[in-house]
């Protein structure tokens, strides 16, 4: 059996029982430069942020499981079960201040009890924040997590807009 090396884009043709492998010569060199890392393409951050956002949005995924232990997570159920209105809020957030003051009038008529819990902003720090959202998603059977999370009467109600909705009614 011969052997026959093609290089380039010149044309072999095997006889008989020869073997033609085709190699293709190197690509010429190009020049570095000195003013540091290339630089990624707009289209490329583009991509990975909508390849991010599929990731995370578009398809369901199961909430995280979350670090804490069964008696840190009791603090929640026993916020939940032992008062009325429990709103899940996050400090400056726009629809946690609304929802908050929707409940507060509802309240001058109808008397409950309310407890605020303030996930992100308020004592918690940051890896505490996330720990305490990723049980709320699981208590709950959220896939995402946005604030407000309002429960009534232990009961998973929704956000801001479906809080005011109920009271509405």
């Amino acid at each position: 059996m011969a052997l026959i090396v093609c290089v380039g884009s010149h044309m072999c043709i095997p006889t008989g029982t020869q073997t033609v492998v085709q190699v293709s010569p190197a690509p010429p060199a190009t020049k570095m430069s000195t003013s540091g890392p290339p630089k990624p393409s707009p289209l490329s951050s583009v991509t990975a942020d909508f390849t991010s956002y599929l990731a995370e949005f578009l398809f369901w995924r199961t909430p995280p499981p979350s670090p804490f232990t069964q008696d840190q997570s009791t603090i929640l159920d026993d916020a939940i079960n032992a008062t009325d209105v429990v709103v899940l809020a996050k400090v400056g957030c726009g629809f946690c201040k609304r929802a908050k003051e929707s409940l507060a009038t509802q309240a001058q008529t109808t008397p409950f009890t309310m407890k605020v819990i303030d996930v992100v902003g308020g004592d918690y720090t940051a890896n505490e924040s996330d720990e305490l959202k990723a049980l709320i998603m699981r208590k709950l059977g959220l896939w995402d997590m946005t604030f407000p999370q309002i429960v009534v009467k232990g009961q998973y109600v929704g956000g801001a807009d479906d809080t005011i909705e109920l009271i509405g009614e």
